[in-house]
């Protein structure tokens, strides 16, 4: 098994837009578009930082909200809020 690390692509801005896209598509309806400026140095470490209010803000707002967002965009089951072991996502 290789180890993987998601910093490999921190200097390709072509594929962090497109996940900034996809995110965006994702959260539509849930939460404010996330405006990130790709001229600053970007990384996934700050995307998963701006990921992580956005989605402490939905928790705050009820579970029920939460877990539409997580049905939407096709969560495996081990992240359901009904489950005792939750994610760290935070």
């Amino acid at each position: 098994m290789h180890d993987f690390s998601i910093e490999l692509f921190n200097s390709q801005k072509e594929i962090i837009q497109k996940t900034i896209d996809q995110i965006n598509k994702d959260f539509a309806g849930f939460a404010p578009i996330l405006n990130i400026d790709l001229t600053a140095n970007t990384s996934y470490q700050y995307i998963q930082e701006q990921i992580a209010a956005v989605l402490k803000n939905i928790v705050k707002e009820g579970t029920y909200k939460l877990s539409s967002l997580l049905y939407r965009i096709d969560m495996p089951e081990k992240f359901s809020l009904n489950k005792p072991q939750r994610p760290t996502i935070f």
